[in-house]
């Protein structure tokens, strides 16, 4: 089956509504909601029902999903690992780490339908949207958009990485653009500076990565992190991000900078196997536990360098997929590959963003997309159109074989917004 034809197909896809109420829920990180029975935030209540409807319809790993059924084990296997070497239990983390991977290797394999996956997410953002302006007044965060979203960073993370996964499956060009809308206009009122940077280093991929080799993508998405972090953990943060409408958050740079050399104090004295699930915090003061804004640091503080190991390990195989397939991306990947690229980003300043579920969710929807995209040629000049045919004895001097315009040829490649339209 070709790309446009698996697109179409998915898209066409009757809704699974359990799989649709629980995306509905998944972008939904705020505990603090009036009408919310418990303390655990429903996305998380969520990744725990997706988890279980991977595990109802589970199969074995095929081709293309083996290395990261393996990698993901690596992940576990680290994790299990560090639980024993701290020696304690800390079930509830543990818990939401190994449907993490569930869900990753569910969407991957195309246990959960992605189509029904999306339709609940981007109802759920728009819902988010409408409850934070309705809302605006009572927030915790002056002037910012918080609600059944979470905080500004949390609700901006879930909207930046799994926002450009939903536009995509979709099915009605109309609902296409208003969630792009939704998404462009939910990330600006977080005022989140780290969400608005990640969602335009998205843009940037979305309209690029398959005009370039996937070693460039990645070596573009490590500089845009390591430029992040650098600035994150420096005195280029106060100069570069508090000027206009940051200048309000002085406070904030200050207790990253505060944070930064306790996280580091505690990650190298972690070892290979960390302090176990649950330690990504520091201590300020008096007894003042404050978790790590820096989710690189909190994964070594928790699982050790074994885990980070086993994390890189991860990104490899993401990675190498792309290369084993040979050429350029298919324009259909600009947009997993931008979730993650979100998702990298983020992780360097807003906390937790690696082990949730939009990580998840990125992660596998990336590997279902390869498995289905095209090989491309690279993208060089224009190459000549083959000569018409004059008669029969040209065509008896080629034995039958006339050259055609491949299918891939720059002339026949549709834009990024264009696919599947």
């Amino acid at each position: 089956m070709t790309r446009q034809r698996w697109l179409r197909a998915v898209r066409a896809e009757k809704t699974r509504w359990p799989t649709a109420v629980l995306g509905f829920f998944l972008v939904m990180d705020g505990s603090t909601m009036p009408w919310w029975p418990t303390t655990v935030p429903p996305a998380q209540l969520a990744l725990a029902g997706l988890a279980a409807l991977v595990l109802l319809r589970i199969t074995p790993p095929t081709r293309g999903t083996r290395l990261l059924a393996i990698a993901l084990g690596c992940v576990l296997g680290s994790v299990l690992l560090s639980t024993l070497s701290a020696g304690h239990v800390e079930a509830k983390r543990l818990g939401t780490v190994f449907a993490w991977a569930l869900v990753m290797y569910g969407v991957a394999r195309g246990s959960v339908s992605i189509a029904s996956l999306a339709r609940g997410i981007g109802l759920g953002l728009f819902v988010g949207l409408v409850y934070g302006v309705v809302f605006w007044s009572s927030s915790l965060y002056e002037n910012r958009l918080t609600g059944v979203l979470g905080d500004p960073n949390t609700a901006g993370l879930a909207l930046a990485t799994l926002g450009p996964l939903a536009v995509v499956f979709l099915r009605h060009r109309w609902t296409r653009v208003a969630l792009a809308l939704t998404v462009l206009t939910a990330v600006i009122l977080t005022a989140s500076r780290t969400s608005m940077f990640a969602l335009a280093v998205a843009g940037v991929l979305i309209l690029l990565a398959h005009k370039l080799h996937p070693v460039v993508v990645a070596g573009l998405l490590w500089l845009a992190v390591w430029w992040l972090s650098s600035t994150a953990h420096s005195g280029t943060a106060e100069t570069f991000f508090d000027r206009g409408y940051f200048a309000d958050r002085e406070g904030s740079d200050h207790l990253r900078s505060m944070l930064a050399p306790l996280e580091e104090q505690k990650r190298l004295a972690g070892g290979w196997f960390g302090h176990g699930p649950g330690e990504a915090y520091v201590v300020l003061g008096n007894d003042f536990q404050m978790f790590s804004h820096d989710s690189y640091s909190a994964f070594q503080m928790e699982f050790g360098k074994l885990g980070v190991v086993a994390l890189v390990l991860l990104a490899l195989t993401l990675l190498l997929r792309q290369l084993h397939r040979g050429g350029y991306l298919d324009p259909l990947m600009n947009w997993p590959v931008a979730a993650c690229g979100v998702v990298l980003v983020c992780s360097t300043n807003l906390g937790e963003s690696l082990l949730t579920p939009s990580a998840a969710v990125a992660a596998g929807a990336l590997v279902l997309v390869s498995r289905h995209a095209r090989r491309r040629r690279p993208p060089t000049t224009r190459p000549e159109r083959p000569p018409a045919t004059g008669g029969r004895q040209e065509a008896a001097d080629t034995h039958g074989e006339v050259d055609t315009p491949v299918a891939d040829a720059p002339w026949n490649t549709p834009a990024p917004w264009q696919v599947g339209s």
